[in-house]
């Protein structure tokens, strides 16, 4: 008799577990920067070692941190990520990175020595950042904007991190927002010698990230053909080639905002006010979308208990 009990072909999976190769979620260059909600390299190195074979592309319309570039690279399958928010470039670019040739150092006078600077062009600068900190970041920002080589992607992620915590902004939690605790660590901050503890904490960023890269090439990633497309709407792009296999997490309601929480990193990488105010109306779901027939009882069970009616739109656009 044939068995219609779905529940038999289900299995339990911690996949954690599978992939011995990658020996935790934060191993490599997996977790160099806390964007929210990403896949953990387990997921995609599981998808790709069961289902993928050679010569295969793979696909991410909503890439977030690039985690399945990232991995593919390693299990050598040419991909391309599409996502909204432009940070993937400089997340992936720098996860993919070979190891670099770097004198810590030296590098490190070259950067307390450099006479360039570098100002976003940010409304609420001042709101985020106390005024004293602006010259050492202008400096920094100013050191890494003149740079051309694999070293601008030695600092990148460093530099981002430390601008985040030499901020009002918590960088204990994604959303971008003044806390009772960031107040106080700024407090804390101007009251001791903080460019001594600037250029300390951006030494050991570098440091980890160094190590980071040397893990991620322990994996041997292999030489494969990729695009990145960032800043562009996936709801309204399609694909110039066929690709095989998709890979994908959409965002998720309006917990994260990426684009709100990453705005602060955007600002300092270069991005102008505008650019990003458009780039957040693009967000889902505070963008409209077509109306589309949705073929599933579940769904209009649930927009019944709905009872407001912005949720209503929410939850429609999603």
């Amino acid at each position: 008799m044939r068995n219609t009990d779905n529940s038999s072909n289900k299995v339990s999976i911690l996949f954690r577990n599978t992939i011995p190769e990658i020996p935790s979620t934060t191993y490599g260059t997996f977790a160099i920067y806390k964007y929210p909600a990403k896949f953990i390299p387990q997921v995609i190195a599981y998808v790709l070692k069961k289902y993928a074979k050679s010569n295969m592309k793979i696909f991410d319309p909503f890439a977030g941190y690039g985690t399945v570039g990232v991995v593919s690279k390693v299990y050598g399958y040419d991909y391309e990520l599409w996502d909204l928010n432009p940070i993937i470039n400089i997340i992936h670019d720098t996860a993919i990175m070979e190891r670099p040739k770097i004198n810590i150092f030296k590098l490190m006078k070259e950067i307390k020595n450099s006479q360039q600077d570098f100002i976003p062009k940010w409304s609420n600068l001042n709101y985020w950042f106390p005024e004293e900190f602006i010259p050492i970041l202008s400096k920094t920002w100013g050191f890494v904007h003149s740079l051309t080589d694999e070293t601008k992607y030695v600092l990148l992620i460093p530099l981002i991190n430390v601008t985040r915590y030499f901020s009002y902004g918590d960088e204990k939690v994604h959303k971008l927002y003044k806390s009772k605790y960031s107040r106080k660590k700024i407090e804390e901050l101007l009251k001791n010698n903080w460019k001594f503890q600037f250029y300390n904490m951006l030494e050991k960023e570098i440091g980890k990230l160094l190590k980071k890269v040397w893990e991620y090439n322990r994996l041997n990633p292999k030489q494969v053909e990729y695009r990145i497309r960032s800043g562009i709407d996936t709801l309204e792009t399609k694909l110039d080639n066929n690709v095989n296999i998709l890979i994908t997490s959409p965002p998720y309601l309006q917990a994260q905002e990426y684009i709100r929480s990453t705005k602060l990193e955007l600002f300092w990488l270069g991005y102008k006010e505008p650019y990003i105010k458009e780039l957040s109306k693009k967000e889902i779901p505070y963008r409209p979308v077509n109306e589309i027939k949705i073929h599933s009882e579940k769904y209009y069970e649930f927009r019944e208990k709905i009872k407001e009616s912005h949720l209503r739109i929410l939850y429609d656009r999603y």
